[in-house]
């Protein structure tokens, strides 16, 4: 090889490795804006199965769900007043995506306003009054006894299966 083609093959190895870093750390999230940018990759994830695999991460190694909350924060305080259903039923799937039925809830009620999403809005918030009962008998059962732990823990686990079909 010459002397200007080992530059270049260091140069192109060098930029190989850089631009295969990792995850990035310390993303700051500002307000978006479009409501369409921000649901984008949450709306990919939605039927994602959570109780199965671990949450799914963003570029910056983060919960989507999680992400998706503070990005439609952020986009309530730019725009106050703009699709306010829409916003509040896409908040109630990443809360009950975490698990928080009851915040779910909360915000099923204020999207249930809409009429086009009126029914799943209804139907969803039934879905999270039946986990969110079975997440209270399994904190209420909770004892100090390995093996009664085990056996309320496989209870729920049959008591929930239909539910999460």
């Amino acid at each position: 090889m010459h002397g200007g083609s080992k530059l270049i093959l260091i140069f192109l190895v060098t930029a190989t490795i850089f631009s295969c870093a990792g995850p990035k750390k310390g993303i700051k999230y500002e307000p978006s804006e479009s409501l369409v940018e921000i649901l984008t990759e949450f709306q990919r994830q939605i039927n994602y199965d959570s109780y199965k695999f671990p949450s799914p991460k963003d570029l910056g190694g983060r919960n989507i769900f999680k992400v998706t909350l503070i990005k439609l924060n952020n986009y309530e305080k730019l725009y106050p007043g703009r699709f306010k259903q829409i916003i509040a039923y896409n908040k109630a799937k990443s809360w009950e995506r975490l698990k928080e039925y009851l915040k779910a809830i909360k915000y099923y009620k204020e999207a249930e306003q809409y009429p086009a999403i009126k029914t799943a809005a209804r139907r969803n918030i039934q879905i999270c009054q039946e986990f969110n009962n079975l997440k209270n008998q399994y904190e209420k059962g909770l004892s100090k006894d390995p093996e009664a732990v085990l056996e309320k823990c496989d209870k729920i686990k049959d008591s929930w299966e239909p539910l999460i079909k």
